[in-house]
């Protein structure tokens, strides 16, 4: 939240005492990677990413971590190295066909990333009823684009109604259901 909010001192804090607490979990260095990419902070990103992999070599959530640090600061060839790799070593991994697919998204190749993302998230393929997108947002914003050009602006439109009632803050405040 503090991350969300620009606070970023606090999210520092934070993140420096997760570290200091498992200084061997690889999740906490994927997450870190994740959130600092996002801000870009790519220097941190790459960082925690490399750390990621150091502690779990073979884990697909380091390749994607670092395929998505790659692309997210426009070394698309290291992300296409990455991913080509990761795919080589193990292609059934939801993690890995989701880097594949923001790899084909980055490219230009929005056909590749629908079928990519739908392959990593076989739930994307459900009716927008029973689809759950709140823990896919990333994923989500490349496959509506995706769906917008390949002229499916009605699904587009029931995601975005979807997302909107999932995301939706609390008409309280401090209350979230």
């Amino acid at each position: 939240l503090a991350l969300i909010e620009g606070r970023a001192l606090d999210w520092d804090r934070f993140a420096a005492r997760v570290i200091e607490i498992d200084p061997a979990d690889y999740q906490n260095h994927a997450w870190l990677s994740h959130d600092y990419a996002r801000v870009a902070v790519f220097d941190a990103a790459r960082y925690h990413a490399r750390m990621c992999t150091k502690l779990n070599p073979e884990g697909a959530a380091c390749a994607y971590i670092i395929a998505r640090v790659a692309m997210l600061s426009g070394d698309i060839a290291a992300a296409r190295k990455t991913v080509l790799d990761a795919m080589t070593r193990n292609p059934q991994s939801s993690m890995i066909q989701l880097a594949q697919g923001e790899l084909q998204y980055f490219i230009g190749d929005c056909a590749g990333a629908l079928r990519s993302i739908a392959q990593a998230r076989p739930e994307f393929a459900r009716k927008e009823v029973g689809l759950d997108l709140r823990h896919h947002e990333d994923a989500v914003a490349i496959f509506a684009w995706c769906l917008r050009k390949q002229g499916e602006t009605a699904r587009v439109a029931a995601l975005n109604r979807l997302f909107i009632a999932q995301h939706a803050p609390p008409v309280t405040a401090g209350v979230y259901e």
